[in-house]
């Protein structure tokens, strides 16, 4: 996990600066700084390696010359403690760093080289470019001259050419105009003929259409009488139908009306015998009734019977 923007990566440390990422040695916590001693009975090549390998590791990892100063102090204080001299560590430094500076020294020559390498291609493709570029134009411009002269030749063809045609297009013109006056002439006789022929056919059609015309006629008011005869029937039959009808609901009407006359009849001779009782039961019970109220019940009574 990422702390104080430092990051572990195998054995790297990648550290996030402003100017970008720097990497040093990554040593893990548990690390108690154990290596191959000096004085194991192990062969020297070995040895020697262990010290190459740390050297090695520290100048191939570092980012700068300040982390290679950090971790060469470190690799002095490892390898002391585990039994190697100061002196052989040192002259190890030293030999690593000087094949170190010399392998720098190489890289830049070589870049440097590339570098001018690189300028004398450019340069070269440059005027090779130049050179393609004059010789285009010089082709160019062979290419419009013959261009030119071809235009010129054509265009001589051309007018040639045109003349020709203008002379055979002016007598096939003729020889048309000849063959187009001949077909007029012979048209124009035969349509005067064929107006003959459609005149007299048109004739006897409309001789054919008038006699067809006059039997149509005939046809038609043979018809036209025959119907009116028809209609004029249907008509006198539906006049006595409708006088029919008519009688048998007068009657049925007159049969309603005397009806009703009966039943108003009755009804107001049950309402006349109810009003007399009402009042006979009233002089029951009032022996005070004048005379007058008698005569305006009279009077009342005899009215409504009237009506």
């Amino acid at each position: 996990m990422e702390n104080d923007r430092k990051l572990p990566f195998l054995d790297l440390t990648v550290t996030e600066r402003s100017g970008g990422f720097h990497t040093a040695v990554y040593t893990k916590e548990t690390n108690i700084g154990m290596s191959l001693n000096a004085n194991s009975d192990c062969s020297d090549r070995y040895k020697w390696s262990v010290v190459n390998a740390y050297v090695d590791r520290v100048l191939t990892h570092s980012s700068g010359w300040k982390q290679v100063d950090e971790e060469l102090s470190k690799v002095r204080e490892v390898l002391v403690n585990n039994g190697f001299s100061n002196g052989y560590v040192e002259d190890v430094i030293k030999r690593k760093l000087l094949e170190h500076q010399q392998v720098e020294e190489l890289r830049k020559c070589q870049h440097q080289q590339v570098e001018e390498l690189h300028k004398c291609q450019h340069q070269q493709v440059e005027e090779l470019r130049k050179c393609q570029h004059q010789q285009v134009e010089e082709l160019h411009k062979c290419q419009h001259q013959q261009v030119e002269e071809l235009h010129k030749c054509q265009h001589q063809q051309v007018e040639e050419l045109h003349k020709c045609q203008h002379q055979q297009v002016e007598e096939m013109h003729k020889c048309q105009h000849q063959q187009v006056e001949e077909l007029h002439k012979c048209q124009h006789q035969q349509v005067e003929e064929l107006h003959k022929c459609q005149h007299q056919q048109v004739e006897e059609l409309h001789k054919c259409q008038h006699q067809q015309v006059e039997e149509l006629h005939k046809c038609q008011h043979q018809q036209v009488e025959e119907l009116h005869k028809c209609q004029h029937q249907q008509v006198e039959e539906l006049h006595k139908c409708q006088h029919q009808q008519v009688e048998e609901l007068h009657k049925c009407q007159h049969q309603q009306v005397e009806e009703l006359h009966k039943c108003q009849h009755q009804q107001v001779e049950e309402l006349h015998k109810w009003h007399q009782l009402c009042f006979v039961a009233e002089l029951e019970q009032s022996s005070t009734t004048s005379e007058e109220d008698v005569l305006k019940h009279f009077y009342f009574t005899s009215d409504y019977t009237l009506h």
